[in-house]
């Protein structure tokens, strides 16, 4: 069984004087403090080639692991952030990949080919085909 104090006694006092959140000794003596960091980043990602989920999370301790963790895919908000910011570059690749796939019907046989021996090393959406070299004219 517990010691039970009053809000009017030197202890109750003392400890809500600690405290950054309502008590069973009365209201918070300090006003409660958000600290960014440390921090929880995730990256989402297809889980075994199947469903959308979260493949990767790390702690950012400081602003320049943040950064670090960003530039790698790495989101911070929590998982559902993460697999929405997942599914919106999908979604932006997506569309990039119709928008060129649209203005392949315009090319030429021997364009396409390359095209299709660009493409078969990846599973992924390829929006942009990297120029070839041009052979200067005689």
């Amino acid at each position: 069984m517990g010691v039970t104090y009053s809000q009017d006694s030197a202890y109750a006092k003392e400890v809500v004087k600690h405290e950054a959140t309502h008590t069973q000794y009365g209201p918070p003596g300090r006003p409660y403090q958000y600290y960014p960091l440390p921090t929880r980043m995730y990256k989402a990602g297809r889980v075994n080639d199947g469903p959308v989920g979260i493949v990767e999370s790390a702690t950012a301790e400081s602003e320049a692991e943040i950064d670090r963790y960003v530039a790698l895919g790495f989101v911070a908000g929590g998982q559902l952030a993460a697999i929405t910011a997942f599914e919106r570059y999908q979604f932006e690749m997506a569309e990039a990949a119709a928008a060129r796939n649209f203005t392949d019907k315009n090319m030429s046989d021997k364009a396409k080919a390359e095209v299709n021996a660009f493409e078969s090393g990846s599973s992924e959406h390829i929006a942009e085909i990297p120029a070839l070299p041009l052979k200067p004219r005689r």
